[in-house]
């Protein structure tokens, strides 16, 4: 028998997608290779599946190997087949080169009925021989290849780019499967950056040499020799930052001081070239920046994390090499226009990690801005800033290309046989079963899975899992099918009854029962075979809920860890303290940053096995996951019930076999769990890849705002340059409509001045508002200034709203459109917005018209949440099944320190507080702006009531003495975190506990002011609160910023009236209680209305404390007109400025008309407390023109 048929012969059985001809060949070209046994035996892997170490395969191969004495007389019968295209140096790669390198192979999908769901069972891709010499990490300078001590070559993606990405200085755009390697092609591309840094400042050899001297040093410490103390004299070209060449001297230290290794040199410390590293989620951050440290703090370059959770200080920012941030993140740091050097001045490296998110609506236009920001740096400063995607495999690779201005030589895809770990994919499609149709014997029989699947169990060891939950998932539906079935309904001749009373019986088999039972089975029978699993659900809630039911179903762990489980008290009320210990665990975006890295951890370690989680674990946070579910494809977002994309379930299984994690042999598993209506849909998007496109669209006018705001947008020709360099540009066609639609948006809401229309006038000068300024500094989506100025309209000036109403509004915005109050939730959220007993009075109405006992209403009335005492102060306005009722009361309970009971309700909340600082402060601004001035000191009452969680009308002047405001940041070690709470501080001055007894003795809400205050004697303190306390008070009363000021009216003219403010600082300055500044609001209004006229932002220093505040300001009162929110406010940041007063008044014409009576005030800033006012006498029109006379 020939070679080949004994070849055939032994592989007959396999299961393959590649036939039996083209799997021999395949197997012939790896016998044949020069290579030994041992390393051909990964390719044979590769090729044949680790199935073949269960059998007896691999030996009968290489006793075949070495039973052929010439391996040339081997016959094959080869058919032509696509190579990977060899990078070569210098060389472009061609498009059909790149589609054969990224053109996965198409597997045979399996279909496999029963009565509960369809599925379907694609076989893994089978990995392709390495056809390439694999690039050693000895080609790399030798002070770089320390970054990848943990391997000796680079795998066969990273050999192909490795010459673009370090050799060359073109854009970079790599497509591959996720765990293909990715984040060392972006080392690379960081370490090329650093290379060309060493280059231009002729520091090569030097950095060469102290490299070499750190590594004798450390051998030679290791063995206790003494050293002798030369000096390394080094030239530095400090090009940076454009100084003369300088001398650094490095002196090595005395045999007993240590060098820290981990920083070897000060060659890099002048260096301030930067890296920005965009990665699309927190969790994903945390990661890359911990991997990144490790690596390249052995060169001594600095690394940063800053996103939501992370905020070091400018400072480090302004030093860091590296800076890792999310797309929002970055767009908001470069949307402020920083005095000192802004990041893109030094930038020369910008990498975009998972780029494919270009096809996600919220995330997408962020990043869209971010890159087409880039371009116009690079335009505008003739300063090239080299840009890297990197990518998932996605069909329209060429679009992104396009996008970047990537060059062919820059281009590199790979398809799905890149993947390190082969991954097999489930796809379920459950049905929904009523009881009618289960009511027959031989209907229940047939509920059961077909024969082929079990032959697939037999053939595919890992299939066997999933088989067996199928059965058990079976006999749990049937069961509770059965039992229910027990308890037969009354039959009714309305079919809609009967459907009715079968469902509230719970007969019929509902799809998201059969959903959480399959997902539930998998999980338990993973646990049992000690496989990692992340189930991916889509609500916060659901990870909780089900995290507990598995919990239930699995043995508790013999050990667990104790410190783990203490820490986790705190999380979800102890539930997920609970379920740590049987070895399950949840994480969403919800969770405190401890919370979610405590449960990664543990799942990193094995310590737990199971993790229900939401998409937050799904962008690129590096997991032992064997196996991954994603439980339905429902989402919901403000829009309404949607399909989950097909690149978040691509994304989802890339957590399937991650390399780090995952032993030989084994397989990924990705399983959807959908309705059978969409089975067929997601099989065509898995096999076909979607194609991704932009959705700037929709978020167009305030991208062009943002720009418009920065200057670098100021005419309708700017705006229609800027497009063409989006994404949005080469996916859509009818850009300038969409552009002019965009800014006629901005005019009508005020965001934006332009007098004239702006459809073909290109050359139209466009300037912002202090509308739109505001709208871009807090990061605000222009609809919602644009709702608020509506609802205000609704209100004249004169009128002032309420706090209850500002909060109404605040509760209003559409951030929190998708917080609709759920069931579980109703009760808590009306025992703590003081409708309880409205509710209660509706139930028991209830009850006695359905005729309930005494005893059931009694239990009613007596709940221990309808005990809770309201912790809202304002009245809830709107409906109690809108967003707003729930955000309100969130709000306000959060200001009232209390805790929620129900889980979602403390998710919800923590979202909610993410948040609202930011909007408070921006509608704070926004009513400045539209000179609603009694509004604003009521909306600034409330954001007070929110930073320092206390009631406006409870606070004391010194509270922020003791306490630090939300949202500031919290060091500890290398890490900067921001706070979602008011927390204590220490302060010599006082203690807490001294103003709370003052504030108990003294009732704050009567103080209407500082001097109220002030007059409170020593005596009266000494007497209510003791000596001490009275002392401190007394001490710490000095510290409280206020101004000493006098407001004077000058007439200039009949039409024109100057004031002149003139204040002096009145309190001792300290840096400890007031950081380095202390501002102030000087504003001037009418007395009657509230109308603002003028205000300024006056900041005080412990250097200008001893100076003058002098303000003058113009004012017209011959005419009366509404001022237009456009072309005036540009006025508004002038110094000195001409303006007209708001009113409702005919001209003065007369001598009887009366000016109104002015008011100038004075609001204490980060101190804030009672502002200070003072009303301005009035005067008659006719005075002012006798005294000008």
């Amino acid at each position: 028998m020939e070679i080949r048929s004994i070849i055939e012969d032994v592989l007959k059985n396999l299961p393959t997608a590649l036939g039996l001809t083209s799997l021999v060949d395949e197997t012939i070209k790896i016998l044949q290779s020069k290579r030994s046994d041992d390393e051909i035996q990964e390719p044979l892997l590769n090729l044949l599946g680790f199935e073949v170490l269960e059998s007896d395969i691999l030996p009968l191969l290489f006793t075949i190997r070495h039973d052929i004495q010439v391996v040339s007389n081997i016959q094959t019968q080869q058919q032509p087949q696509v190579t990977l295209p060899k990078q070569e140096s210098g060389k472009q790669m061609k498009e059909t080169q790149i589609e054969a390198a990224g053109k996965p192979e198409r597997q045979t999908a399996t279909q496999v009925s029963s009565s509960l769901f369809d599925f379907c069972f694609v076989p893994h891709s089978k990995q392709r021989p390495v056809v390439q010499d694999l690039i050693p990490v000895s080609s790399l300078p030798k002070y770089f290849q320390i970054v990848f001590s943990e391997f000796t070559h680079f795998n066969a993606m990273q050999s192909q780019v490795y010459t673009t990405a370090f050799s060359q200085n073109v854009n970079l755009l790599v497509s591959a499967p996720t765990s293909a390697g990715k984040t060392n092609v972006a080392l690379l591309c960081i370490l090329r950056m650093v290379q060309q840094y060493l280059e231009s400042n002729n520091l090569t050899e030097a950095y060469q040499r102290w490299i070499d001297y750190s590594s004798t040093h450390k051998a030679q410490n290791n063995k206790k020799q003494q050293q002798p103390k030369p000096k390394l004299q080094l030239t530095c070209k400090n090009e940076c930052q454009k100084q003369p060449s300088e001398k650094i001297l490095i002196e090595q230290p005395q045999e007993e001081v240590e060098i820290d290794l981990e920083h070897p040199c000060d060659v890099l410390k002048n260096c301030n070239y930067l890296c920005v590293y965009l990665t699309p989620m927190k969790a994903l951050a945390t990661e890359i920046t911990n991997k990144f440290k490790t690596a390249l703090q052995k060169l001594g370059l600095r690394v940063l994390e800053c996103t939501g959770d992370e905020s070091p200080p400018q400072e480090l920012i302004n030093n860091a090499n590296v800076l890792i941030l999310t797309p929002e993140k970055y767009d908001v740091i470069t949307r402020k226009i920083n005095t000192e050097e802004p990041l893109y001045l030094r930038q020369q490296l910008l990498i975009i990690d998972e780029i494919h998110l270009l096809g996600v609506p919220q995330r997408g236009p962020v990043l869209e801005t971010i890159v087409c920001r880039a371009k116009q740096y690079i335009e505008q400063l003739q300063s090239p800033i080299r840009m890297v995607g990197i990518s998932a495999t996605i069909p329209n690779y060429t679009d992104l290309q396009r996008f970047l201005s990537v060059p062919s030589s820059g281009l590199f895809v790979f398809g799905d046989e890149y993947r390190p770990v082969p991954m097999s994919q489930f796809i379920f499609g459950v049905k929904e079963i009523r009881g009618k149709d289960l009511e027959d014997s031989k209907k229940l029989q047939k509920m059961k899975l077909d024969d082929q699947a079990e032959v697939l169990a037999g053939n595919y060891h890992h299939f066997a899992d999933v088989v067996e939950s199928c059965k058990l998932c079976e006999e749990e539906m049937l069961g509770k099918y059965v039992f229910k079935n027990n308890h037969k309904p009354v039959r009714y001749e309305n079919k809609r009854e009967q459907e009715k009373q079968e469902k509230k019986l719970g007969r019929n088999l509902e799809k998201e029962d059969i959903l959480d039972s399959i997902a539930i089975q998998m999980c338990v029978q993973n646990y049992k075979n000690n496989h990692p699993t992340l189930l991916f659900v889509h609500s916060r809630r659901k990870t909780v809920e089900l995290a507990k039911m598995i919990a239930t179903l699995v043995p508790r762990l013999d050990y667990c860890n104790e410190k783990a489980v203490v820490q986790a008290q705190d999380c979800e009320k102890g539930q997920l303290s609970f379920c740590i210990q049987n070895g399950i665990g949840f994480h969403n975006a919800q969770l405190e940053k401890k919370h979610r890295q405590l449960v990664e951890n543990l799942f990193k370690q094995g310590e737990i096995l199971i993790v229900v989680c939401t998409a937050t674990l799904a962008w690129g946070v590096n997991l032992p996951s064997q196996t991954v579910i994603i439980r339905g494809t429902d989402i919901f977002t403000d829009t309404g019930k949607q399909d989950l994309d097909v690149l978040d379930v691509k994304q989802i299984f890339g957590r399937a076999g991650r390399p780090q994690f995952t032993g030989k042999g084994e397989i990924g598993r990705g399983i959807i769990l959908t309705t059978i209506d969409k089975l067929g849909s997601y099989m065509r998007l898995l096999n076909n890849e979607s194609q991704i496109d932009s959705h700037m669209g929709s978020m167009l006018p305030d991208v062009l705002n943002s720009e418009i705001v920065l200057g670098n947008i100021s005419t309708v020709q700017n705006a229609l340059d800027y497009i063409k360099r989006t994404f949005y540009y080469i996916r859509i066609t009818n850009t300038d409509d969409m552009v002019i639609w965009a800014l006629a948006k901005l005019q009508q809401a005020k965001l934006i001045y332009c007098d004239k229309s702006m459809a073909n006038n290109p050359n139209l000068t466009i300037t912002p508002t202090e509308l739109g300024k505001i709208c871009s500094y807090y990061y605000i989506d222009y609809n919602t200034l644009n709702e608020f100025l509506s609802s205000l309209k609704q209100s004249p000036i004169g009128n002032a709203l309420q706090h209850e109403d500002l909060m109404h509004f605040l509760s209003s915005v559409p951030q929190f459109n998708n917080l609709i109050p759920r069931g579980d939730e109703r009760q808590e959220l009306m025992s703590i917005s003081g409708t309880a007993m409205q509710q209660i009075d509706q139930l028991v109405q209830q009850g006695i018209d359905q005729k309930k006992s005494a005893k059931q209403l009694n239990y009613l009335i007596n709940s221990e949440l309808f005990k809770q005492k309201s912790v809202c102060h304002l009245n809830i306005l709107g409906k109690d099944d809108e967003a707003s009722y729930k955000t309100n009361i969130l709000i306000q309970a959060f200001i009232s320190r209390y805790e929620c009971k129900t889980a979602s309700l403390c998710s919800d909340q923590r979202m909610t507080i993410q948040q609202i600082g930011r909007i408070a402060q921006a509608l704070f601004e926004a009513l400045l702006t539209f000179k609603r001035f009694e509004e604003a000191l009521k909306m600034h009452d409330i954001v007070n009531s929110i930073l320092y969680q206390s009631w406006y009308e409870q606070q004391s002047p010194l509270l922020s003495f003791v306490q630090v405001p939300l949202g500031q940041t919290k060091s500890g070690g290398n890490n900067f975190t921001i706070q979602l709470y008011s927390s204590e501080k220490s302060c010599t001055l006082i203690q807490k506990t001294t103003i709370s007894k003052f504030n108990s003795y003294f009732n704050l809400e009567k103080i209407q002011n500082y001097e109220q205050f002030m007059n409170i004697s020593y005596e009266d303190m000494k007497t209510s609160i003791g000596q001490e306390n009275a002392r401190q008070i007394q001490e710490a009363r000095k510290y409280i910023p206020q101004l000493s000021f006098d407001v004077f009216i000058v007439p200039v003219s009949a039409k024109v009236l100057r004031i002149q403010f003139n204040g002096i600082p009145q309190f001792i300055f300290n840096k400890k209680i007031h950081n380095y500044e202390q501002e102030f609001l000087i504003a001037f209004s009418r007395a009657d209305n509230g109308l603002l006229i003028h205000y300024e932002k006056v900041t005080v220093t412990e250097e200008t404390m001893r100076d003058s505040i002098d303000i003058t300001v113009l004012i017209k009162v011959n005419q009366w007109q509404n001022i237009k929110i456009g072309k005036q406010q540009v006025q508004y940041s002038k110094y000195l400025s001409q303006l007209q007063i708001d009113g409702d008044e005919d001209t003065l014409e007369g001598a009887d008309q009366t000016v109104p009576v002015l008011k100038a005030t004075v609001v204490p800033f980060k101190l804030d407390w009672k502002q200070i006012s003072q009303i301005i006498s009035s005067y008659r029109f006719k005075e002012y023109h006798n005294l000008r006379s």
